[in-house]
């Protein structure tokens, strides 16, 4: 059971997070992996309520429950203060197919260009048959006319971006050059635009050029994707947010199973007034959580590193 039980958090950590911070620690125990908040690794200008924290939480747990399933194991989880406790319900035949694994194990965050080729109508079926939970929900985007507005919004909330000094310095702390073998952050080249100390001070002008080369890049990316989704939540409770994280990650392993990609598209959604401004625009009755890129890339995506489990486990 405890090397089970391993394995689940190495699954976990391969979960998506906010400029691959990875902020998390595991403790294994009995028939139990409580997973812990690590603020020591929060980013506290861009997510200063830790809500995009919990949401990358949430999609560690959806890893763990999709792994466990292959490997026999029946998993619930409770919120017990501001950690996820994880709990062995039953133990199965396993599932030697192990489907949920490759696709964690595949699961890339593509933010490069995709292909304008439309999803096809059964794949897209399989898609739209996830559904969130009782506090959740997915709104899909295909109209062009609603595809614009959000590229849109979200030119407008990159120029807002590259006008806060704070947002792109913490932005910078976590980048990492190419050719190195980093266990966290965001290799530049997987950005679309270049080293941000190399042209900080270009960045910095709210009117200059090059910001407005960069959020136009952004906004036709956006706006040319097949699909869009925006993943939504009742309220702002950590709760949300986990549910949020999971209702994500589900959607991200079911694309990577039909070949499609995916890329979180979330500065709109970062800065409190261009949320209520999708809500608005988009007609959503809950909170605008995750902005949601989908399609066909035109290249592979960078892999980014993660922290070793040893790392990341508490003895």
């Amino acid at each position: 059971m405890d090397d089970k039980l391993r394995t689940l958090v190495e699954y976990a950590i391969l979960a998506p997070s906010g400029h691959n911070s990875q902020p998390w620690k595991f403790r294994i125990g009995k028939k139990k992996i409580e997973i812990f908040p690590d603020f020591s690794r929060a980013r506290r200008v861009v997510d200063p309520n830790n809500r995009e924290l919990y949401i990358s939480m949430g999609a560690a747990v959806r890893n763990m429950v999709v792994a466990g399933n292959d490997l026999g194991l029946e998993l619930t989880y409770k919120i017990v203060d501001k950690k996820i406790e994880v709990v062995v319900v039953s133990e199965t035949q396993s599932n030697n197919k192990l489907k949920g694994i490759k696709a964690i194990k595949e699961r890339q965050t593509n933010r490069g260009k995709y292909f304008s080729k439309a999803i096809e109508e059964k794949k897209w079926k399989q898609i739209e048959d996830i559904a969130g939970k009782e506090r959740t929900d997915i709104k899909y985007i295909l109209n062009i006319t609603e595809k614009r507005k959000l590229a849109n919004l979200a030119y407008e909330a990159d120029l807002v971006w590259y006008k806060n000094k704070e947002l792109m310095l913490e932005m910078e702390e976590w980048l990492r050059d190419d050719v190195e073998m980093a266990k966290d952050g965001l290799p530049t080249g997987v950005l679309n635009f270049y080293k941000v100390a190399a042209e900080i001070k270009y960045l910095f002008a709210g009117d200059s050029q090059r910001a407005k080369e960069v959020a136009t890049k952004d906004k036709d990316m956006l706006g040319k994707s097949p699909a869009m989704a925006i993943i939504t939540s009742k309220g702002e409770t950590i709760q949300d947010w986990v549910e949020a994280g999971e209702l994500y990650e589900e959607l991200a392993l079911e694309l990577t199973k039909l070949g499609l990609s995916n890329s979180i598209f979330n500065r709109p959604v970062e800065l409190t007034g261009f949320r209520k401004k999708i809500a608005e625009k988009m007609k959503i009755k809950g909170k605008a959580q995750l902005l949601v890129r989908i399609g066909y890339a035109r290249k592979p995506a960078k892999r980014t590193g993660r922290r070793p489990i040893d790392e990341v486990l508490i003895k």
